[in-house]
């Protein structure tokens, strides 16, 4: 969905994006946590500035419980049953309607959510693959191995190694 805002003053929104700017020129020391943390002011001045409160649809509100469940329980086996009573509803509506909310179904968005952690793992200092496996609810690493070049495109050893060159 597209929202749009009625912005009170424009020219306090263009300042802060301008001060992102410098910022990601002169790149001073830690100025991509700033650049982050500047683009959420941004975010949160708009939304103050006025406009329409965000309320979700019935059936965006009805997988609420499961998706907090994942965001909690990701490195766990988690199955389509288990959410659904979570939910309060049949196995097969809670997945038509967490499909029509989220456009993938729940068990491709908990591997999208574990995805999303491991790349952040490997881009750090976290530990060996075998690692970033396990404490994502990976059985092997080579389960972990095949979902993750499926889903970036490389292997977990060549992304961690890629990662690491840009630094």
């Amino acid at each position: 969905r597209i929202f749009s805002f009625k912005i009170k003053d424009s020219m306090k929104i263009l300042k802060m994006f301008r001060e992102i700017e410098y910022k990601r020129t002169v790149k001073k020391a830690m100025y991509d946590m700033e650049s982050i943390c500047d683009c959420y002011s941004i975010i949160l001045e708009v939304v103050r500035s006025g406009g329409r409160r965000y309320s979700p649809s019935e059936k965006q509100k009805k997988i609420v419980p499961a998706i907090e469940y994942i965001a909690k329980n990701y490195n766990k086996k988690l199955t389509n049953d288990e959410l659904a009573k979570i939910c309060g509803l049949s196995t097969v509506y809670f997945r038509k309607i967490f499909a029509d909310v989220l456009g993938i179904s729940p068990i491709l968005y908990i591997q999208e959510l574990r995805i999303k952690k491991a790349k952040g793992m490997l881009q750090s200092d976290y530990g060996s693959i075998s690692d970033v496996a396990l404490s994502l609810g990976y059985t092997s690493i080579y389960d972990f191995s095949r979902a993750f070049k499926k889903s970036v495109g490389v292997s977990p050893m060549q992304y961690a190694f890629i990662s690491q060159k840009k630094e």
